[in-house]
Parts: C-alpha cells; sequence; structure tokens
C-alpha cells in the first residue's frame, strides 16, 4: 500500500492558516493530515460515510458515530474536514486536562442533554475499553448491552457510581472533568488521544 513516510504538499499559505486555527506547530498539521489524507484523500467527508466507515471499521452503533461525528464537525457544516480534524488534535496533543476532559464529555453525552446517564456511560465504556463490537440493531436495553462482559460491567459500574457524586443516576460536566481530571491513567482512558 502507501508508504507512511510520505508527506503532502500544503501551500505556505494553507499551513499558516492550519496553524492558526488548530494551534498546533508546523510540523504536527503536516504529521496528522498525513494521516487524515491517507483516510480521506479528497480531504473531507460526509457524516454518512464517516459513519458507517467507523461502524464498520471500529464496530458501535449508528447513534453513537453520528453523535462523535457531530462532536467533530466543529462549524457544522455536515463534513468531517481536515480543519475539523486538526482542531481535534490539537485538544488532544496541547490541551490541558481539562480540556480533554470536556472534549470526552461532550462525546460520551450521546443524546446532548448535558448529562452522562448510565446507558451513554457504558455504552462508550465498554467500546473503549472492550473492543466491544455492536450492531445497531442490537441494542434493546441496558441490560442487552451490559451482559457481554461481566467483568468489564462491573468495573463501568464502579467508576459511574465514583463519578456520580450526586447519585443522581447521572454525570455532569463538572462531575466528570473533576472526578478524573487528577488521575492521569484515566484521562488517557477517556479521551481520544
Amino acid at each position: 500500500m502507501g508508504n507512511s513516510k510520505t508527506k503532502i504538499h500544503i501551500p505556505p499559505e494553507q499551513l499558516e492558516e492550519y496553524r492558526k486555527i488548530s494551534g498546533l506547530s508546523d510540523k504536527e498539521v503536516r504529521d496528522f493530515l498525513d494521516v487524515f489524507l491517507s483516510e480521506y484523500p479528497s480531504g473531507e467527508v460526509i457524516k454518512e460515510d464517516f459513519v458507517e466507515e467507523n461502524i464498520k471499521t471500529h464496530g458501535g452503533h449508528l447513534q453513537m458515530w453520528n453523535h462523535i461525528f457531530d462532536v467533530l464537525d466543529k462549524d457544522g457544516n455536515g463534513l468531517f474536514d481536515a480543519k475539523d480534524f486538526l482542531i481535534a488534535c490539537n485538544i488532544g496533543v496541547n490541551g490541558t486536562p481539562e480540556e480533554k476532559l470536556y472534549f470526552a464529555f461532550k462525546v460520551y453525552d450521546i443524546d446532548g442533554n448535558g448529562y452522562i446517564d448510565y446507558f451513554e456511560f457504558s455504552q462508550l465504556f465498554h467500546f473503549t475499553f472492550g473492543n466491544f463490537q455492536l450492531s445497531d440493531n442490537s441494542i434493546k436495553s441496558e441490560q442487552d448491552f451490559l451482559v457481554e462482559d461481566k467483568e468489564l460491567s462491573e468495573k463501568c459500574r464502579r467508576i459511574f457510581q465514583r463519578l456520580d457524586k450526586s447519585e443522581r443516576g447521572k454525570i455532569s460536566m463538572p462531575e466528570f472533568v473533576h472526578g478524573l481530571r487528577d488521575d492521569p491513567v484515566m484521562i488517557a482512558s477517556f479521551t481520544l488521544f
């Protein structure tokens, strides 16, 4: 296949624009764009293709990947493009622990209501930590989802309870960030980068 050492040519004015919007160095912009363009040679991908490709490649389900796309599509134009990718990479590379966790919270809050309920948490927890393959039609109830791996489910339950300080059955953004920010292992586990 392709040579992983091949670098793309970016005109200086475009490199400057990418550097400004992303906060990344020239080298980081070039390296990340190499990765992005090897996956999406046109420099962008529409939501339907992004969702389909990620379900096929990584598993998960339609609602989850639609939501992840929406979080990544910073300008809301219906395309995940190089600019969106570089902004996300900057959070992963240069973001503070809090910034990384705020971003992760947005990913985990699948229904976008400002809270992560146990079902949302367990879906992404199992997906992230269990290499869990799940088709869109297989989610019927929380119990159907949680029977796949009892040990992983127990760990998920313990972490959720630890983060749910208010004991409401849902985690707010401050609970999520404050509960994880002092634990580098957990930050690395719960963030995309």
